[in-house]
């Protein structure tokens, strides 16, 4: 190892803190995972909006990962890699074990302004499936969810409806583009009655079906949007 190498290696040993793999789930066709992971150092119970962990997935590159279905007393909580795309992230989800260690920079918070008796639609792509849950268990039992995501791959449909059955979102084939196959799937539904509409995935698609909707008459004050990647 060089002295450039141990100097990264230095600078990041201080700025992070690590956690433990716990297990990994890889989807058919291993262009998605699940993540267990244990965060000794890291205060869970303050989690009161959508939290991103900021991975170390190369030297000196991090990527957000959405924290989903965190636990406070056990320190746990689920990432979900949507890993179909080439990047450093991909390789680095997949090279994961049981039992290593991956080092994090810090939980990133944001707040949502949430109704545990509001009714709730949430579009995306199978990128956003830990977002989603993550707003899920904030939401609480008492709200109504429903919506869509697009999910290409019919092996991945079936798993996310066999694996999260009270998940309350409907996984979608892509029928053309995904903003089309989400524009199909509204057309006919009584979507307009709904407290608030999540939107999120894909930039471009979520521009996209945020344009959409502002057209069919929705407020500004009611879609909560938020772009992943290009």
């Amino acid at each position: 190892m060089g002295i450039k190498d141990k100097t990264i290696e230095l600078i990041e040993r201080q700025l992070t803190k690590k956690a433990s793999v716990l297990e990994t789930r890889t989807w058919q066709g291993g262009t998605f995972y699940e993540v267990d992971l244990h965060l000794p150092e890291a205060d869970l119970g303050s989690i009161n909006g959508v939290a991103h962990l900021k991975c170390r997935v190369a030297p000196l590159t991090f990527r957000d990962y959405t924290i989903a279905q965190w636990d406070e007393e056990t320190k746990t909580c689920t990432l979900f890699v949507d890993a179909a795309h080439d990047g450093v992230g991909s390789a680095w989800v997949k090279l994961l074990n049981q039992h290593d260690e991956i080092n994090y920079l810090k939980i990133e918070k944001h707040r949502y302004p949430l109704k545990e008796k509001g009714r709730y639609l949430f579009l995306g792509d199978q990128s956003t499936v830990g977002h989603f849950l993550a707003l899920r268990q904030l939401i609480g039992k008492n709200a109504v969810v429903n919506g869509s995501l697009v999910i290409p791959n019919p092996a991945h449909r079936n798993e996310l409806a066999a694996y999260y059955p009270n998940f309350g979102l409907e996984p979608v084939a892509l029928e053309g583009t995904p903003s089309a196959t989400l524009k199909g799937w509204l057309s006919g539904r009584p979507w307009l009655s709904y407290d608030f509409i999540f939107l999120a995935g894909n930039a471009g698609m979520v521009v996209e079906i945020r344009h959409y909707l502002r057209n069919c008459g929705v407020s500004g004050g009611t879609i909560k949007a938020q772009g992943f990647w290009r």
